[in-house]
């Protein structure tokens, strides 16, 4: 179970079913739940929590691509495409938005989902994620992220934060929003001795007017 989260008039019970996100809607002086219903088909979740905001429920996620022929096929069957996706349910439309892929234009390959993080202040959003690429048989990671001023109707076009090296990935961001500024921490990898350890960074910046 994700949770129970309640806008002003409505609750929401959220479940990672198997890789499956399902959930389950209804109005705060309902008496029964409804049936649970699919946000995210089986096999294609992979990470993302919903979060309020006043009379709106925003839901961002971490998708795995269709399957391919070279998924498998080891090596290639341990790393997957995945995008960042996100749409919200808002109490005065009584519906949910159209879904809108956050990760526009980026490949996203990884042998594990980790890292993805969102907040909101009033119409305001940000949603951070940590990118893999792979050269060779190396790979690294960066953060990227995006936002929107209008209640995630349109959303920037991803931006990155680092430019790291294989032995330097960035990872794990946790983002908030506070007093339309954007502070962010994540985990920087660093070499130690022959071992890796990682160091925990912040940066901040004013939320961008567009």
């Amino acid at each position: 179970v994700l949770g129970l989260f309640a806008t002003r008039t409505n609750q929401f019970l959220f479940v990672d079913h198997d890789t499956e996100l399902v959930y389950s809607g209804r109005s705060s002086d309902a008496t029964f739940w409804p049936p649970f219903q699919t946000m995210v088909p089986k096999y294609r979740y992979d990470g993302g929590e919903p979060l309020v905001e006043g009379d709106t429920l925003h839901v961002c996620w971490l998708r795995r691509s269709e399957p391919t022929l070279l998924d498998q096929i080891p090596p290639f069957g341990e790393s997957h495409d995945y995008q960042i996706f996100y749409r919200n349910w808002n109490d005065s439309n009584n519906a949910w938005s159209a879904v809108r892929k956050l990760s526009v234009g980026l490949k996203y390959k990884s042998v594990c989902a980790t890292g993805l993080s969102m907040s909101t202040e009033g119409q305001k959003i940000v949603v951070a994620w940590d990118n893999y690429s792979s050269k060779g048989h190396a790979f690294t990671t960066d953060i990227d992220y995006v936002v929107s001023s209008d209640g995630g109707q349109r959303w920037s076009n991803p931006r990155r934060v680092t430019e790291t090296t294989h032995d330097r990935r960035a990872h794990s961001p946790e983002v908030a929003l506070h007093r339309n500024v954007i502070h962010l921490f994540y985990h920087q990898d660093r070499e130690h001795y022959g071992g890796n350890c990682a160091d925990i960074v912040y940066q901040q910046r004013q939320f961008p007017n567009e």
